[in-house]
């Protein structure tokens, strides 16, 4: 079997497996049972729309099933689906030979994702062994964690398109220097959508990752708390707060474990994949002749 085949059939169960568990929300301990749609003896679940969405990445479900408007559409849209089986032509239809065949192919990928899924979750070892796991991977690759110089800061951005953008820049900066909370104002002034919600906080960075108009000035800030004067760069102006300064080091275990156990699982979740795949494929040979006769027709 050629590669790109064999990929898909162990990569089946990537996006629901121990990895997307593991980066999953925790489940609530009780859940309602109540029906979410129920009309004319069609029903749909909590369940239901548990089962539906197993298969999303862990962060996307969890926001889709904390959304009631996310989950009031895809209760309805399962409704639907339900209703529309369960109608009489539906049934009819079931047995033409091409639907039927769909129906085949879906359940044996219903079956086949089950099965992987169990595979992947007897592989998966206790917490205490897979922080473990982390550590030796820690100290196999130290040069991974070295790091150059970083600075810690946090910006207020007025975009240059703004009316008097400089201007607003510079009054912002004149409260900040008369004591204004740079977090407070980062929040109700700055544009920077990836930033401003968190009070501005751009986190750790070394040089070579930002504009350089902005990481000259980063980088020239001495103290915690110095403010720069107001940067120009082609997103419009910027004033920057030094929150901290990291000399040129290794980062510390515990700010990297959680990536590194996210591997760890990664590797056993497709490790107990692979060993499946494997042994279902042993010594199946595609029919290349076959599968240059069904291609040629479409080129």
């Amino acid at each position: 079997m050629t590669q790109s085949l064999l990929k898909i059939l162990v990569t089946s169960l990537a996006t629901c497996g121990p990895l997307a568990q593991a980066q999953a929300a925790d489940a609530p301990s009780t859940k309602p049972s109540a029906p979410l749609v129920s009309h004319a003896g069609v029903v749909v679940t909590p369940t239901d729309i548990d089962v539906e969405t197993r298969v999303l990445d862990p962060q996307i479900r969890a926001r889709s099933q904390a959304n009631p408007a996310a989950v009031r559409e895809l209760a309805t849209d399962l409704f639907l689906r339900r209703s529309l089986a369960a109608r009489p032509e539906a049934q009819q239809l079931a047995q033409q030979p091409d639907v039927a065949l769909a129906l085949q192919l879906a359940r044996e990928r219903v079956l086949s994702d089950a099965l992987l899924q169990q595979a992947q979750d007897k592989a998966l070892p206790t917490p205490a062994i897979i922080e473990q796991v982390a550590r030796n991977a820690y100290k196999a690759m130290p040069e991974r964690f070295k790091h150059p110089e970083q600075v810690k800061v946090s910006h207020i951005l007025i975009p240059g398109t703004a009316p008097n953008a400089k201007g607003t820049a510079q009054a912002l900066r004149e409260q900040l220097l008369q004591g204004a909370d740079f977090a407070a104002l980062a929040k109700a002034q700055s544009k920077d959508p990836s930033s401003a919600a968190k009070g501005g906080d751009l986190g750790f960075f070394s040089r070579g990752r930002m504009l350089k108009p902005f990481e000259d000035a980063a980088f020239a800030l001495e103290k915690k708390g110095d403010l720069s004067d107001i940067v120009e760069t082609r997103f419009g102006y910027h004033i920057l707060k030094l929150d901290d300064k990291r000399p040129p080091g290794t980062q510390p275990f515990e700010e990297v474990k959680e990536a590194l156990e996210k591997e760890a699982v990664a590797k056993l979740a497709q490790d107990a994949r692979q060993k499946i795949a494997n042994e279902v494929l042993q010594g199946v040979t595609p029919d290349e002749a076959a599968i240059e006769a069904y291609s040629a027709p479409y080129r």
